[in-house]
């Protein structure tokens, strides 16, 4: 049974975000998708529209514009078996000195570290990565992050960050990688 929440006005109320109520008709297999989602995920019908509306607006939406697509991940872990590592950082560093940046500012408008970090929790979310991201340590965000797609991946997105971290001229940051998973940690905002 999907959990209901009735005071959902009042939480957003309370964040300070704005709602309105409208009426949507939608196709009748279309919303029996919708009902089954929400009850698995234990959520509201109305909660789960939203999470969908807003992951067209944060994310597929402006990302497609940017010139983003999406790829399945066996198909690219695939890929990265056939490039050395050589060629794997030169991959990580044209997409981490060029393509970024104009995917960043059209998701959210800005180029910055806080912008990017933002961008790429959304996306680790949408592409379903396990990951905690804590904000209690001391003076720094901290990541760990599990793609499971193999060694080659997380040495790819080690180089990718590496560079998104150059380009912003982000100093006080420290990265690890692994097999299993990529770490890193940066000097929260002041």
């Amino acid at each position: 049974m999907p959990k209901v929440n009735g005071n959902n006005r009042k939480s957003a109320a309370a964040a300070g975000i704005k709602t309105e109520s409208i009426t949507l008709r939608i196709e009748k297999d279309v919303l029996g998708e919708l009902r089954n989602e929400a009850e698995q995920k234990m959520e509201s019908l109305n909660t789960l529209s939203n999470q969908i509306l807003k992951s067209y607006i944060q994310w597929h939406k402006p990302a497609t514009k940017s010139g983003s697509f999406y790829i399945q991940k066996p198909v690219m872990v695939k890929l990265l078996e056939y490039l050395s590592d050589v060629q794997i950082a030169e991959v990580a560093e044209l997409s981490g000195n060029s393509h970024i940046k104009d995917t960043v500012t059209m998701i959210t408008g800005e180029f910055t570290i806080w912008s990017y970090l933002n961008s790429f929790r959304i996306w680790l979310d949408l592409s379903n990565f396990s990951y905690v991201y804590d904000k209690n340590d001391n003076d720094y965000e901290r990541y760990v992050i599990k793609f499971d797609m193999g060694k080659k991946f997380n040495f790819y997105m080690g180089k990718f960050l590496q560079f998104v971290f150059e380009l912003l001229k982000v100093k006080d940051v420290q990265i690890e990688i692994t097999e299993y998973a990529i770490m890193f940690r940066i000097k929260k905002k002041e």
